[in-house]
């Protein structure tokens, strides 16, 4: 299921072997947790990452493009995190810390925190 998300296949990485064990130990196909839970996630461009004809390194398997896409998947409910969150009953913030393409020129449902100036 994890797979079929709007997501790179493992982009979540440790969380889906979390996931996979709490449901073991829980012997269960859909693990629960306890209410109240919030999961924060920290948005950011690194500048290393930029195209090298931008001064960077092309070191990212993505473009910073990307990212933009990233944090709307995640505000609009249909990324990996956002999905597993929203089953579990766990509340979901995604804090923008400094977009390469700056803060968003269009409304957000509040799941996203533009909270610093872009450092990129």
């Amino acid at each position: 299921y994890l797979d079929s998300l709007a997501k790179p296949v493992g982009s979540l990485g440790s969380l889906e072997d979390y996931s996979a064990r709490i449901a073991a130990l829980q012997r269960t196909a859909t693990p629960s947790v306890d209410n109240g839970s919030i999961c924060l996630i920290f948005a950011a461009d690194h500048g290393v990452a930029k195209d090298m004809r931008e001064g960077g390194r092309s070191c990212s398997s993505y473009p910073q493009a990307v990212s933009r896409k990233v944090l709307e998947g995640l505000d609009h409910g249909i990324a990996g995190a956002s999905v597993l969150a929203k089953c579990n009953g766990v509340a979901l913030r995604v804090v923008d810390v400094g977009l390469a393409d700056g803060p968003a020129q269009y409304e957000w449902s509040n799941n996203v925190v533009h909270s610093f100036e872009n450092r990129v």
